[in-house]
């Protein structure tokens, strides 16, 4: 006997779902996917919005550290250009004054240094003078002839002559060192203030190394040296020619 199995016909209002429709045995697993893409989207979501804004944190501390370094650059130019204006006006009142003081030196030392030198003008006033005293002693019958003060090497110079044109010497030196100096210093300083190109930082940066060259080699001493050397020309210059009018 067999057994007949009745077909079912589903009504006409009856409308299965879409997902079971396509494939009714994968029809759960595809919302599963959907929930999983629209997570791991969301995911990436997040991820590009903590990127943004690690990216404006960095982009923010980059501004601010540009502000610092600029900052600091205000502050040490100011602070530069007055060290320099300093030494600059005491370097150029300094120059003047050494060069025309060198001038008159010089122009004392080309008619004093000519008494160091032995002329034979006066080696032969000497011997005349010596024939004079011969001559003197035949007429006497003098038996007893001093010896001749009359050498070779004989100088016509005196001890004072010697001071007086070694004190102008020194005052001489002394006062072309101060300016040789001070014309050394005035480069170091134009140097100094050269524009230096770059980022913020870079110019920071060597306006320091800069500064403490500034102040290894010690360049305030320096230009607080020169005026003492120009006072030391100075008083070797009239201790010398207190000396040169004494013996006039």
């Amino acid at each position: 006997m067999s057994l007949s199995i009745p077909h079912f016909t589903p009504p006409p209002s009856f409308k299965e779902p879409s997902d079971v429709q396509d494939n009714p045995v994968t029809g759960l697993s595809r919302k599963f996917v959907k929930t999983k893409s629209k997570s791991k989207q969301s995911t990436q979501k997040s991820k590009s919005q903590l990127r943004r804004k690690s990216s404006k944190k960095e982009e923010v501390d980059d501004d601010e550290e540009g502000a610092v370094w600029i900052g600091y650059l205000e502050v040490a130019d100011a602070y530069d250009q007055d060290m320099i204006a300093g030494f600059k006006h005491s370097i150029d009142g300094l120059l003047i004054l050494a060069g025309l003081f060198s001038t008159i030196v010089a122009t004392f030392v080309t008619q004093t240094y000519q008494s160091l030198k032995s002329s034979r003008e006066d080696l032969g006033l000497t011997l005349q003078l010596e024939q004079i005293e011969l001559l003197r002693l035949m007429v006497g019958n003098s038996s007893s002839v001093p010896p001749s003060t009359v050498t070779r090497d004989a100088n016509s110079f005196t001890q004072i002559d010697v001071w007086v044109n070694g004190l102008f010497f020194t005052s001489l030196a002394l006062s072309m060192g101060s300016a040789l100096l001070g014309g050394l210093v005035r480069q170091w300083l134009q140097s100094y203030l050269s524009h230096v190109t770059g980022s913020a930082k870079s110019r920071a940066i060597a306006r320091q190394f800069r500064f403490d060259g500034v102040r290894k080699w010690k360049l305030a001493q320096i230009v607080g040296t020169l005026p003492l050397l120009l006072h030391l020309a100075f008083i070797a210059f009239f201790a010398g020619l207190s000396l040169f009018v004494y013996d006039l």
